[in-house]
C-alpha cells in the first residue's frame, strides 16, 4: 500500500466507533435501545473503513523502573552488613545497651521487609499497573500535541494580521484612471505650505544669534567650564578643553525657556565622532533630561559621562595589548570606574598594578601605582587630550626598571656604572664589561656583553629570581669568565689545564679555603702529581703550588 493509500491510524474516536458496532448495532442512549440500521452504505462506508484499521501500539515507559531482584540483592545486603556491625560492637556495649542495639537492628530490619513483602505482592500486578503508566504517558503526550497545536494556530492567527490588505478603492481608482483627477481631493481643505526663502532662513537665524547672545550674556549663569562659545547659525557651541563641545539653542526668545541638544563633539583622541554610534543618542538623551535644570546640571552630566568613557577607551587599549604585544604579561580590569592595569605576570606575580580612576577633588583622571603589592608615591600624568594606555605602561615600567637597576647600583657600586638611566655596566675584568638592563615586556633582567651567551642567560635567570642574590650573582659570573680569560692564555702559552673529576675535595678545602670555582695548572714536563692552583672567591684570585 502506497503512502496516499494508507488511512489515518485509529483514534479514541475511532474506537468508540467500533465499540458501538460490535453490539450488534445497538446503541443505549438515556436507557432506551435503538436499532441502528446499516442499509445506507454510502453513509456507513466511512464507518467501516475505521473499523478496519489497528490502532497503534502505546510506547513502553521504562524509565527509573529497578527490577525486583535488584531491590531483593540490596536489602540483603543491608542486613548482613548491619549484622556484621552489631557483631563487631556488641562485645564493647553493656548488657543494657547490647539489648537496645538488638531489638533496633531487628525493629528496623521487620519494617524493611514489610515493604519489600508489598512489593512482591503489588509485582503480581505490574503488568497492569505497568500497562496503566503507559496510557497516562501516552495520553499527556497527546494533550501536549494538542496545546501545541493551538499556539501554533494562535501564531499564524497573529502572525497574519500584518498581511491584511485594505479593501481597493475601485471606484476612485476607475474615476482617476478615467478623468486623470480626483474631485474628492478639492474637499480635504489642505492648503499648501509657503516656500521658505533663503532671506528667511538667513533671518531666522540671525534672531535665533542675537536671542542667543542676549541670554547668556545677561540672564544666564554659566558653569566656569562653559565660559568658552561661540554663537553662529542659530546655536551656541560651548567648548570644554580636552573633553567635549556641545551646541545648544532654544525654540523661543523667552529668557525661561529651555535649552535643547542640537549636537556633540568629542574634544580628545581617539574617540569617534560618528554619529551612527549609539553612544551619541545616548548623549542627546542624557543632554534633554540634563537641561531641564539647567547648565549646571548639564555640565556634571557630560563631564562625569566623559570621564566615564575615557576610562573605558583605556580599558579597551589595555585590552588589545594584553592580546597582543603584551600577551601574558598584561592583565586589564574596569571594576568600580577603575582601570587596573597588572604589568610583568610572567614573573610569577601580578603585584605590580597601575590604577587609573577618577580623582575626586580634582575631577579628573589620576592614576596610582602599586609596586609589589605596596602604593608608591609618583606623580603619572594622563594626557588628557590623548588617551594611550601604551604610553601609561611604558612610562610606569621605564620608572619601575630604573628603580630596579639603581637598587642594583647600590649593592654593587664598586663594580658598576650607568651609561645612561636605562643601561648598566658592570666591569667583571679588566678586559670584560657587562651591560644590564631591564625588558620593558616582562621585566626579567638582559645581560649582553663580551662573554659566553650560557653563563649570561643563567645568570640573567638567577637575578629573575625574588630570593636572588646580586652579589653572589655577579661574583660567580666574574668567578667563571676570569677562569675562562685565564685558561686562553695559559693555553696559549704551554700550559695545561686538565679538568680533574677524581681529587678530595678535604684537601682542596685545607689548601684554598672556601672558593667557589678552581683551575688547575701545569706545564707538560712537570711531575704528574704538581700543579698550579687558582681559586676565585670574593676577592683577587689567589694562586697555589700544590702536589695532589
Amino acid at each position: 500500500m502506497s503512502a496516499d493509500e494508507q488511512e489515518p491510524p485509529q483514534n479514541g474516536f475511532n474506537q468508540s466507533v467500533e465499540h458501538a458496532l460490535k453490539l450488534n448495532g445497538e446503541v443505549k442512549t438515556n436507557g432506551a435501545q435503538q436499532i441502528i440500521a446499516l442499509e445506507n452504505a454510502a453513509s456507513t462506508a466511512p464507518v467501516a473503513s475505521l473499523t478496519k484499521q489497528h490502532a497503534p501500539s502505546i510506547p513502553r515507559i521504562t524509565d527509573n523502573f529497578v527490577p525486583l531482584k535488584v531491590v531483593v540483592e540490596r536489602l540483603v545486603q543491608h542486613a548482613y552488613a548491619e549484622l556484621v556491625n552489631i557483631i563487631e560492637v556488641l562485645p564493647s556495649q553493656s548488657d543494657i545497651a547490647k539489648k537496645r542495639m538488638i531489638l533496633h537492628y531487628i525493629f528496623s530490619l521487620r519494617q524493611q521487609f514489610i515493604k519489600l513483602l508489598v512489593l512482591v505482592q503489588w509485582s503480581n500486578r505490574n503488568l497492569e499497573i505497568s500497562r496503566c503508566i503507559d496510557v497516562v504517558a501516552f495520553l499527556e503526550g497527546q494533550k501536549n500535541c494538542f496545546s501545541n497545536v493551538i499556539w501554533a494556530l494562535r501564531h499564524v492567527r497573529e502572525s497574519l494580521l500584518t498581511a491584511q490588505v485594505r479593501t481597493p478603492d475601485l471606484r476612485a481608482a476607475l474615476e482617476v484612471l478615467s478623468s486623470g483627477t480626483f474631485p474628492g481631493l478639492r474637499d480635504t481643505n489642505y492648503i499648501m505650505p509657503t516656500p521658505i526663502t533663503s532671506k528667511v532662513c538667513l533671518d531666522v537665524l540671525h534672531t535665533l544669534d542675537v536671542t542667543l547672545t542676549l541670554r547668556l550674556a545677561l540672564h544666564e549663569t554659566l558653569p566656569l567650564c562653559f565660559s568658552n562659545y561661540v554663537i553662529g547659525n542659530g546655536r551656541a557651541t560651548i567648548f570644554v578643553e580636552n573633553e567635549f563641545q556641545v551646541s545648544l539653542s532654544v525654540g523661543s526668545d523667552n529668557n525661561t525657556s529651555q535649552w535643547f541638544f542640537v549636537d556633540f563633539k568629542w574634544a580628545f583622541d581617539p574617540a569617534s565622532n560618528d554619529r551612527s554610534d549609539r553612544l551619541w543618542a545616548e548623549i542627546e538623551h542624557l543632554s534633554n533630561q540634563a537641561l531641564e535644570k539647567g547648565l549646571d546640571a548639564l555640565y556634571d552630566t557630560l563631564h562625569a559621562f566623559t570621564l566615564s568613557f575615557k576610562l573605558s577607551i583605556l580599558h579597551d587599549q589595555g585590552r588589545k595589548l594584553a592580546a597582543g604585544e603584551w600577551k601574558g604579561n598584561l592583565e586589564a580590569s574596569y571594576e568600580r570606574r577603575i582601570v587596573s592595569l597588572s604589568y610583568w605576570n610572567s614573573k610569577g606575580n601580578n603585584t605590580n598594578t597601575l590604577e587609573i580612576g577618577i580623582d575626586r577633588p580634582s575631577s579628573n583622571l589620576s592614576a596610582r601605582w602599586i609596586k609589589a603589592g605596596a602604593s608608591v608615591e609618583t606623580r603619572i600624568q594622563i594626557d588628557p587630550s590623548k588617551l594611550s594606555t601604551a604610553s601609561l605602561l611604558r612610562e610606569i615600567t621605564t620608572l619601575h626598571s630604573r628603580i630596579i637597576l639603581s637598587n642594583l647600583h647600590s649593592v654593587l657600586a664598586f663594580l658598576c656604572t650607568f651609561v645612561d638611566p636605562d643601561h648598566l655596566v658592570i666591569k667583571l675584568t679588566p678586559t670584560t664589561d657587562i651591560s644590564i638592563s631591564i625588558n620593558k615586556l616582562d621585566g626579567c633582567f638582559l645581560l649582553s656583553g663580551d662573554c659566553e651567551s650560557h653563563l649570561l642567560s643563567s645568570a640573567a635567570q638567577k637575578l629573575d629570581r625574588s630570593n636572588a642574590i646580586p652579589h653572589d650573582v655577579f661574583t660567580t659570573l666574574r668567578s667563571y669568565v676570569l677562569q675562562g680569560e685565564l685558561e686562553t692564555m695559559a693555553k696559549a702559552t704551554g700550559w695545561d689545564c686538565p679538568r680533574l673529576a677524581k681529587i678530595n675535595k678535604d684537601e682542596l678545602v685545607k689548601i684554598t679555603g672556601e672558593a667557589k670555582q678552581i683551575m688547575f695548572c701545569r706545564r707538560k714536563v712537570w711531575a704528574k702529581d704538581w700543579f698550579v692552583l687558582v681559586s676565585f672567591g670574593e676577592g683577587a684570585a689567589r694562586w697555589w703550588v700544590a702536589e695532589l
